[in-house]
């Protein structure tokens, strides 16, 4: 395999990244909402973007149970340090346990070595979607707020 960018010989066929000058192998991958990843998962619609990434919902199709997906953006997914920094928030995330912060189930990769998060499906307004519905809020919900965020910082 040659890599697109530089040209130079990859020793692994399979490689998702060129070892010379670290630029993507592999083609974007289309969208999600409607498949099936890893046999175990459908994908059902979009819940959030962000700078980063994106959070689909999914089914587990083995139990029923609605999760959540965590996908970098493909331009992310390119990079090195965004993979490994993903990849660490899993294993880092995983071994803490605490009500306060979102579970991580499982560990996925699609074909082009992008990894993705299988993760806790939560319902709720966000602190966004709360601030944006206002009014502003008082100092009982703040302490309360502070005091649940203070309580996940603590388990970490």
């Amino acid at each position: 395999m040659t890599c697109p960018a530089c040209g130079c010989h990859l020793d692994e066929a399979d490689a998702a990244f060129c070892g010379i000058c670290g630029a993507p192998t592999r083609a974007r991958r289309p969208t999600l909402v409607g498949t099936i990843l890893d046999e175990r998962y459908r994908v059902i619609g979009v819940i959030g973007q962000g700078g980063m990434g994106t959070v689909y919902e999914a089914e587990h199709l083995n139990i029923g149970r609605k999760v959540a997906l965590k996908v970098l953006k493909p331009e992310h997914a390119q990079k090195r340090e965004a993979v490994e920094r993903l990849r660490h928030e899993a294993r880092v995330v995983s071994r803490i346990g605490h009500p306060n912060i979102c579970e991580i189930y499982d560990v996925g990769q699609f074909e082009d070595g992008a990894p993705y998060l299988v993760m806790e499906r939560l319902r709720g307004e966000t602190l966004a979607q709360r601030i944006e519905r206002g009014p502003t809020m008082g100092l009982g919900e703040l302490a309360d707020l502070m005091t649940q965020v203070l309580a996940a910082l603590e388990g970490a």
